[in-house]
């Protein structure tokens, strides 16, 4: 006798405290093509040396399909416009500080100057991630839709984990002498999840008091290893307040 066991689902609780910002959620990549994607042909016909074939486009490629169908992607909430200048330095804008969570940097010297001249800035970001389960996710550039930059902005690559950390904030290595235009509804980052099971992404609109309890929550209590120390401990900050 054969027994199909079915798989679990994972949710993904995403919480935010502006209602403006969920009009752009944190949801399935297949629903975030950037517009080439989306135009573009399975197959195109080509002659030549006379064959005539169709032959397949990117839309036929396994590896960008797979990334589609089993990620999920964080937009931007707004507009952003980011000027770096020549000495490294940066200022941004938003069109209201309703969306301005702000725009941080980690100096050179944390890095031994390892990406130089880029400079690093990091977007703050509004969405907070609960996952209880402690699965992990691949966190990656969303590249396909970032070819308007022409390689002057690169997001790293890392490996994240919702259930003893929140945060989503986007750090990306970006060219000096330089501004860049973010629209509200860019796809930013892929996030993929290490698991074979299913992966659901729920948002909520809380209140300002319920996003700051939280913010504070997800908060180290020491300058050195706390995301470790609960780690270790198997302690859930969120688990508090389920």
């Amino acid at each position: 006798m054969m027994f199909w066991l079915k798989k679990k689902k994972i949710v993904i609780d995403a919480f935010t405290e502006n209602d403006i910002v969920a009009t752009h959620p944190i949801e399935e990549s297949s629903k975030n093509l950037p517009n080439w994607y989306k135009k573009l042909k399975p197959t195109l016909e080509v002659s030549g040396e006379g064959h005539t074939l169709n032959i397949p486009t990117f839309k036929r490629c396994d590896g960008i399909s797979d990334l589609i169908r089993n990620s999920f992607t964080i937009p931007m909430w707004s507009d952003l416009s980011l000027a770096v200048n020549a000495d490294g330095r940066f200022n941004w804008k938003y069109p209201s500080n309703q969306y301005n969570f702000g725009v941080d940097q980690h100096p050179e010297f944390l890095m031994d100057a390892a990406f130089s001249p880029m400079v690093h800035t990091k977007v703050m970001s509004p969405w907070l991630l609960r996952e209880t389960k402690g699965i992990n996710f691949y966190q990656t550039q969303a590249f396909y839709s970032f070819n308007e930059f022409g390689g002057d902005v690169l997001i790293p690559p890392g490996v994240v984990n919702y259930k003893y950390q929140q945060a989503t904030h986007i750090n990306m290595f970006v060219s000096r002498n330089k501004t860049y235009m973010f629209k509200a509804g860019q796809p930013m980052m892929y996030l993929v999840p290490m698991t074979e099971d299913k992966v659901e992404v729920k948002t909520h609109v809380v209140s300002a008091v319920e996003y700051k309890r939280i913010l504070n929550l997800s908060a180290g209590n020491k300058f050195l290893g706390s995301y470790k120390n609960l780690k270790s401990k198997g302690l859930c900050p969120m688990s508090r307040i389920l």
